[in-house]
């Protein structure tokens, strides 16, 4: 039988990433990977016996704890770190448009904290908006050329990579962790 193992989706993640990692070096036969939206709908996932396992990121390098994964864990006292991992993390700026058409920055709360400086130097007249994965904001930049996302290059789909790496400090990583009951 395959273990449910639940992350930050949709697919193309870090979460995804983290999850394939810490699934391998679990050793598990042929998860399934369940992508949530939202990092509480991950844990509830597992709070509620919907998956045998979770992964989610708790910490960064950079922005320190990670508030809704914590919180999260606050809440179900029954769920334990089993097993954690530490990637590192090279954001990229991508569009449809290029760099000088760009008025709106999208991506995951803790993406967007990570790059602010380099955002603010490189785009300083756009808008952050917050979305629930980096994952989420490149499909939602598809095809516009004033929105670009901040993600990871690997899932850019058919977006242009306009700048790469633009994380403001070097050596940023992220401790994703596998929950279980």
């Amino acid at each position: 039988m395959s273990t449910r193992v639940a992350y930050l989706g949709p697919k193309g993640t870090y979460a995804e990433k983290a999850a394939k990692a810490l699934s391998k070096l679990e050793g598990l036969d042929s998860p399934l990977f369940l992508p949530c939206k939202g990092l509480r709908s991950v844990v509830e996932e597992l709070a509620n016996n919907l998956c045998e396992a979770a992964v989610v990121p708790i910490e960064n390098s950079v922005e320190g704890g990670v508030t809704s994964t914590l919180d999260s864990l606050w809440r179900h006292k029954k769920l334990f770190i089993h097993r954690a991992i530490v990637l590192p993390i090279k954001h990229s700026l991508m569009s449809s448009g290029s760099i000088s058409t760009i008025s709106e920055v999208l991506s995951h709360p803790q993406a967007l904290a990570q790059c602010n400086k380099w955002l603010s130097d490189h785009v300083p007249n756009s808008v952050h908006l917050p979305t629930n994965s980096t994952a989420e904001a490149i499909r939602m930049v598809k095809g516009s050329a004033f929105r670009a996302a901040v993600g990871s290059k690997e899932a850019k789909e058919e977006l242009n990579v306009l700048a790469y790496p633009i994380n403001d400090i070097e050596g940023n990583c992220t401790r994703f962790v596998l929950l279980s009951k």
